[in-house]
């Protein structure tokens, strides 16, 4: 069978969807993964499972979605951005609709809070609505333990780690943001204009007390490392001028952030979920919060240490120099609701398992690959030719040692995934088959 794992932000996805890619594989499907979508549309490729980031109601995803149900392929989502740390359940109405999850096969939900907010928006279509998890959230759990033993050659050690989330830093400005919000519907959906302009200059606000944190810190502790981690969609250049004249301040975006998060000290965040994948792996964690605003998500910081002034910040911190001892990793209910898979059943496990169940329904044919590259030779010669730079902010292509390198510290948890191939049919498409 086919599998077809689209990719939006390598930097925030890449892990978990070569997880996925690789247990596939290993069922005897031929995975393909990356910027699939408009070869998929083009009839490049046979008929087989198609898996989202998301199926929100926009024109295009409609039409997308439309496609392939009228063209014998089969529909799955997981929501990488909403469903797990927000603060209410007002994104079920502008991530979803009625439209969207008539075309959809299956989707799959982070937990519990997800789950009920979808059913009870969507009852019409619940047996769709699965209680799975995310693959993002296998790399948190304790059994996991053993993929982040063999880490890359990092520099840094012991450092402070900032997971900033602030809004001002993105390669797309608020009249951008709010543009492409007003042409896909989001404000028709139920996003409110007004609190994004108040998110934007709260979060503003905000970042001004970090940075003069973050700046006191440095001199304060000038012998410990401080790296700043910029979300996905930021501009890592923006953030370089602001700290350029501090030699123990490094912008640092290269990387798994997962990675960063397992060499850190310690982890400060505001209500993000690089925060909250610190504080379930065990790490210690503090939600700055030197302000009164409207940003981040409550859930993100309820496992951290809450701190308000920058002293306290800062005596904090010297603190956790002094032990050794890491932060117990933690249980209770809130979690359990948030994530399925946090202490049940791995989620890239059930997902495959559904995935071998749906495509009984699939007549399976193979993909022509001697075609398929030569069409991508065709394509990238007159790219070439024509000096068109592909590629963005969120996904520029995949390096060769990183997918490997992923795919070898896979081994540690499972080593049935060394039989596992890598075929780059182009450098934002790869496939993925087990060796015969």
């Amino acid at each position: 069978m086919n599998i077809y794992i689209l990719l939006e932000i390598k930097r925030r996805e890449l892990c978990s969807k070569i997880l996925l890619s690789a247990e596939a594989a290993l069922k005897g499907n031929e995975v393909y993964l990356g910027k699939l979508t408009p070869f998929l549309l083009k009839n490049l490729f046979k008929p087989g499972i198609v898996h989202f980031k998301s199926i929100t109601p926009g024109l295009s995803r409609l039409r997308q979605l439309e496609f392939f149900k009228n063209n014998q392929f089969i529909t799955t989502s997981s929501d990488e951005e909403h469903g797990l740390i927000n603060n209410d359940s007002s994104y079920k109405k502008y991530r979803y609709s009625n439209k969207s999850l008539s075309l959809v096969t299956k989707i799959f939900t982070w937990g519990n809070f997800d789950y009920l907010n979808l059913i009870k928006q969507y009852p019409k279509y619940k047996n769709k609505i699965l209680k799975i998890g995310n693959p993002r959230v296998d790399f948190w759990r304790k059994d996991f333990k053993s993929y982040f033993r063999s880490l890359p050659n990092f520099k840094y050690k012991n450092y402070i780690l900032l997971s900033a989330n602030f809004e001002g830093f993105g390669h797309q400005k608020l009249n951008e943001r709010l543009k492409f919000h007003e042409r896909t519907g989001y404000f028709l959906r139920g996003v409110s204009r007004k609190n994004m302009i108040k998110r934007f200059k709260d979060s503003q606000a905000l970042f001004k007390h970090y940075e003069r944190s973050i700046k006191n810190l440095s001199k304060i502790l000038n012998n410990k490392q401080i790296i700043i981690r910029p979300h996905p969609k930021d501009d890592s250049k923006l953030w370089k001028k602001k700290f350029e004249k501090f030699k123990n301040i490094k912008i640092i975006d290269e990387g798994d952030h997962s990675d960063w998060i397992s060499n850190s000290k310690v982890v400060i965040h505001a209500g993000c979920t690089g925060g909250l994948e610190a504080s379930l792996r065990g790490k210690k964690t503090i939600s700055y919060y030197p302000l009164k605003v409207l940003h981040g998500h409550k859930f993100a910081d309820s496992f951290s240490t809450m701190i308000s002034s920058e002293n306290k910040l800062i005596d904090e911190i010297s603190k956790c120099y002094d032990f050794t001892k890491s932060e117990p990793y933690p249980t209770n209910k809130m979690i359990n609701k948030r994530l399925f898979n946090y202490n049940g059943d791995r989620s890239y496990k059930r997902i495959v398992e559904i995935w071998s169940n749906l495509g009984k329904k699939i007549t399976s044919k193979k993909n022509n690959i001697f075609f398929i590259k030569f069409v991508f030779f065709i394509l990238n010669l007159k790219l070439k030719v024509f000096k068109i730079k592909t590629g963005n902010y969120k996904f520029e292509k995949f390096e060769k040692s990183e997918v490997e390198s992923i795919l070898s510290r896979l081994c540690n948890v499972d080593k049935k995934f060394k039989d596992i191939r890598v075929e780059f049919l182009k450098d934002d498409v790869i496939k993925f088959y087990k060796k015969t």
